[in-house]
């Protein structure tokens, strides 16, 4: 059985961002609020 440490600690294989942006016809855009 294979074990991997949480995302975001030491020795993890994915990361995850702190925010994303929308994908809006196909880009990526900020927000425009909050």
């Amino acid at each position: 059985m294979t074990v991997y440490s949480n995302p975001g600690k030491p020795g993890s294989v994915m990361t995850y961002k702190t925010r994303y942006d929308n994908f809006i016809g196909g880009k990526y855009v900020a927000p425009s609020s909050g």
